[in-house]
């Protein structure tokens, strides 16, 4: 709470009514760096306030990482770099009830780490980047991310953030919990399809085409039902 309250930035905030009145709940967020990661955090934070403040004080930041290899640096380089690791742990320690760090190059700790998430977020709302790492625009998410997100067994929400620099303000969009395809292999797309929507084109450049392809397949979808519809002033059979 002292630390969104200190890297609040104005926000405007939409799709509030996606969010579920009760029980838990996973944010899949976008990574922009257009901003500072902390003031990002703190938008969305105070943006579930306004409809669940019983949660405030519950929710887990998944935070990736990677550690450097230290080897081929020279001994002053290798000090302090180790000084700052030492740090950063120190910290994610402190604030393990709201912080779970995943490493991304440690095959047997990174499979801890996600037992102990899908754990924890039956008992406490997450939020995570799918991409794994943040870019000025939202770019692809990391392979089996949205696998693992349909297994948490919770709702998942899709949340799509960008810096508005004209307003000086965020815009955060809460988009409706995923309907996960049975076909497991459609599942990263489907969250990150589901993030672009929300995002202006500029904002997710790369997504462009598959958001065309995906909005043409809906409308056949809607158009191959419809056809199955007896005539409006036909009354049906039943």
């Amino acid at each position: 709470m002292p630390l969104s309250a200190q890297n609040r930035d104005n926000y405007v905030v939409r799709g509030l009514e996606n969010i579920p009145e009760q029980g838990l709940f996973t944010l899949a967020v976008n990574h922009t760096m257009r901003r500072w990661t902390p003031r990002l955090l703190a938008a969305v934070h105070y943006a579930t306030m306004e409809k669940r403040p019983e949660l405030a004080r519950d929710w887990i930041v998944i935070v990736g990482y990677r550690e450097a290899d230290l080897s081929k640096r020279k001994r002053p380089i290798r000090w302090l770099m180790l000084r700052i690791r030492r740090l950063h742990t120190w910290i994610y320690r402190r604030w393990s009830f709201n912080a779970l760090r995943l490493p991304m190059d440690n095959q047997r700790a990174g499979l801890q780490a996600l037992r102990q998430w899908k754990i924890r977020a039956q008992k406490q709302p997450t939020i995570v980047f799918p991409e794994g790492r943040g870019a000025k625009t939202f770019e692809q998410v990391r392979p089996g991310a949205g696998r693992f997100l349909a297994g948490l067994n919770v709702p998942v929400l899709p949340v799509s953030i960008w810096w508005e620099a004209d307003h000086n303000r965020w815009q955060v969009v809460f988009g409706p919990p995923v309907t996960w395809s049975p076909d497991s292999r459609l599942h990263d797309l489907q969250i990150g399809l589901e993030i672009a929507y929300g995002l202006p084109p500029e904002e997710a450049p790369t997504w462009q085409n598959a958001l065309k392809a995906w909005e043409e397949a809906y409308q056949d979808d809607q158009t191959a039902e419809e056809a199955d519809l007896p005539p409006s002033n036909v009354p049906s059979s039943t």
